[in-house]
């Protein structure tokens, strides 16, 4: 607006930009909560990866076509549609298929940007561009600390987000451009402006790093706030601690339903998206995905881990995914299920710490039972059983 030639005045053109932006971000929040979780579910009933890659593709340049037609920024659908994106049951999955593009692109993205910084300028004004660098991310975090406190957040979380989220961002950086490119900024500005921008994204990583020290000394000097002691809060998306199930049929339905009586946080895996819809309108904290997939169990933070349980119906799934996280170096301990006692030694042999054999081990319940309702003492049934368990295993 500021570089144009419009004969509006820049309120009139501001004001429609706004009413646009408004109607534009509510259709295309309605259409990611409502319309697009349907449109996964029945992708992913046709299990093919091609037409998942490009039916993500085809909703990101859609949305960002959508808002180009109301004459707003293209990044702005991409930004909003893949916010809704990252909110649902096929987040994994999405992820992983897109980051071959995202990667190429976003590199491309900050090598133009680099391009775009005039080297004299940080030479000539290297103390001042430091000083502006710190003068801004001081007010990011106390402008997201201030908002995450107003939306309730607990004094220590907002903090966090805060000091996480202190660099300049991505849309900044598009900003200056486009007002360089429109004549409102002159090179030797716009470069100074890029400079302190790429120079807080270059701090960000020290920053996500150590918040939690910077955090609690910050917090030692917050005025009027006694330091409290922060309750866990239920994640949807767990880093560390958890357990991974592997299939979300009845079996691992079953496992779901014992892990949340006794507290323990789980993530589970399934690649059927009719369960996953169903489950997690149960609640269960359940997503769509391949749990043979190494990729997929990294997103759900296998290495960090507490235990996986894999309940798989297929031998040869179990081995091979066995097998990739070993390969990986990844010590987290597994449960595997399988159907045939003769899988036992081999996935043993592969890196599993514990097999159960799915048709042993029911013979061997139905069989205490029967011995049991027989009459026969419980204690003698129980050495019976495990005398079995052993031979069946040598054997």
């Amino acid at each position: 607006i500021l570089g144009g030639t419009a004969d509006t005045g820049i309120a009139q053109q501001l004001g429609s930009a706004l009413v646009k932006g408004a109607l534009l971000l509510v259709l295309l929040m309605s259409v990611g909560k409502w319309l697009l979780p349907r449109v996964y579910h029945e992708v992913a009933r046709t299990r093919s990866d091609d037409v998942f890659v490009l039916t993500t593709l085809v909703i990101a340049l859609l949305a960002a076509w959508l808002t180009h037609t109301f004459q707003l920024s293209m990044a702005l659908g991409g930004f909003v549609i893949g916010m809704m994106l990252g909110e649902g049951p096929f987040r994994h999955r999405i992820d992983i298929e897109i980051r071959p593009f995202k990667d190429v692109l976003l590199g491309l993205f900050f090598v133009t940007i680099g391009m775009g910084i005039d080297l004299g300028v940080v030479t000539q004004y290297g103390l001042r561009i430091t000083l502006f660098t710190a003068a801004l991310i001081v007010m990011n975090v106390i402008v997201v600390t201030v908002l995450a406190r107003l939306m309730g957040e607990r004094r220590g979380a907002a903090l966090r987000v805060g000091i996480t989220l202190a660099q300049a961002g991505e849309f900044g950086l598009a900003l200056i451009v486009v007002a360089q490119l429109h004549g409102v900024l002159p090179v030797e500005q716009a470069s100074f402006v890029l400079a302190i921008a790429v120079l807080s994204m270059f701090i960000s990583p020290l920053l996500i790093r150590f918040v939690d020290p910077i955090a609690e000394r910050i917090l030692a000097y917050w005025p009027d706030a006694p330091r409290e002691e922060e309750e866990p809060e239920p994640l949807v998306e767990h880093n560390g601690g958890h357990v991974i199930v592997g299939g979300f049929g009845r079996v691992g339905q079953t496992l779901a339903r014992l892990l949340e009586r006794n507290d323990i946080a789980y993530t589970a895996i399934e690649n059927n998206a009719e369960v996953v819809r169903r489950q997690r309108r149960r609640g269960a904290n359940v997503v769509f995905g391949d749990c043979s997939d190494p990729r997929i169990l990294a997103q759900c933070h296998i290495t960090n881990a507490r235990l996986a349980i894999l309940t798989f119906s297929s031998a040869a799934a179990a081995k091979f995914t066995i097998e990739q996280i070993r390969d990986e170096g990844i010590v987290t301990p597994i449960i595997v299920r399988c159907h045939e006692n003769s899988d036992f030694d081999e996935l043993i042999s592969l890196g599993a710490d514990r097999v159960v054999p799915e048709m042993l081990e029911s013979s061997l319940i139905i069989g205490g039972q029967m011995l049991t309702f027989l009459g026969l003492d419980e204690a003698e049934v129980n050495q019976q059983i495990n005398d079995l368990r052993l031979t069946h295993r040598d054997n």
